[in-house]
């Protein structure tokens, strides 16, 4: 199992008619508990993690930053014999602050 966890946006204002820029999130542990046991691993420095999961379902933890939330990505993974599961998660960097009201 693999995959990569980008964050979005790059910055806080962002030009029209451009791509969204995401960038790699290094450092980010991921836990996937299951089959009684839980394994852990670690984004790398461009964002990448590899695990190696035994058959059956995993539940997915992301430990982020108290500032940014996951966007995107599966909370549950399913692996099967034989198989390579991917599973990529965007999270909100947190670059932007949001509106609490009006003063």
């Amino acid at each position: 199992m693999s995959g990569q966890v980008t964050a979005v946006p790059c910055f806080p204002v962002e030009q029209a008619n451009q791509p969204p820029c995401a960038r790699a999130v290094a450092g980010v542990e991921i836990d996937f508990s299951g089959n009684g046991t839980t394994v852990g691993t670690q984004t790398d420095a461009k964002g990448f993690y590899s695990v190696t999961l035994a058959e059956g379902t995993w539940k997915v933890n992301v430990r982020l930053k108290s500032f940014m939330r996951i966007i995107s990505g599966p909370p549950v993974v399913t692996v099967t014999a034989g198989s390579h599961v991917v599973a990529n998660y965007v999270v909100d960097s947190g670059i932007r602050v949001p509106v609490t009201g009006q003063g």
